[in-house]
C-alpha cells in the first residue's frame, strides 16, 4: 500500500524534503491501512461510499498539511 500511495502523491510528495515525505508517507500507511478500514466499517459503520470518501478526505488533509507547513527538521524517534 505504501508503494501505491507513493505514486498516487508522486507530483505532491515530490516537493518535500525526504525526511518530510517519510512523515507524509508513515501518515499515509496508517490511515489508509486494513485497521483503518475496519474501523470505519465496523465501529463507526459506515457505508462502503462513505467510507471512500472519508479516506479521500484523509489523504487529500494529509498532503495538504504536509505541503502548507514550512519544512522543519523531522524529530528521529
Amino acid at each position: 500500500m505504501r508503494e501505491r500511495l507513493a505514486v498516487w502523491f508522486a507530483t505532491e510528495l515530490g516537493n518535500l524534503d525526504p525526511g518530510s515525505r517519510d512523515l507524509v508517507l508513515d501518515s499515509l500507511d496508517v490511515a489508509f491501512g486494513l485497521d483503518s478500514w475496519m474501523n470505519m466499517r465496523e465501529q463507526l459503520r459506515l457505508s462502503p461510499v462513505h467510507a471512500s470518501r472519508t479516506w479521500r478526505f484523509t489523504a487529500e488533509a494529509i498532503v495538504l498539511q504536509a505541503l502548507t507547513v514550512p519544512n522543519q527538521p523531522v524529530a528521529v524517534a
